[in-house]
């Protein structure tokens, strides 16, 4: 039973994603027209952050655990490639 609603709730939160980053792009081809490599990945940067936002929100509001534990594994990632080091090797979560 909590399987199928974490499934439910997850497919959601893909399907707002997916809604917002469709909306969000034409949205930005109405303000940053052209076809310039440069204005088509403008948009897309737009779009897809917009659609992650979208996606962080409506996990959020969700309640799924799995998302904040995913994020939390993302940024201590990101916070020991920025600061140079590698994984602990102490830590038996990472693998």
């Amino acid at each position: 039973m909590r399987l199928a609603s974490t499934a439910m709730r997850i497919g959601a939160s893909s399907l707002a994603m997916g809604v917002a980053a469709v909306l969000v792009g034409r949205v930005m081809e109405i303000f940053v027209p052209g076809s310039a490599i440069w204005f088509q990945a403008a948009r897309l940067a737009v779009a897809m952050s917009g659609a992650l936002l979208t996606l962080a929100l409506t996990a959020s509001v969700l309640g799924l655990s799995e998302f904040d534990d995913t994020l939390e594994e993302v940024r201590k990632r990101l916070r020991q490639a920025w600061l140079g080091q590698g994984p602990s090797t102490t830590d038996v979560s990472s693998t």
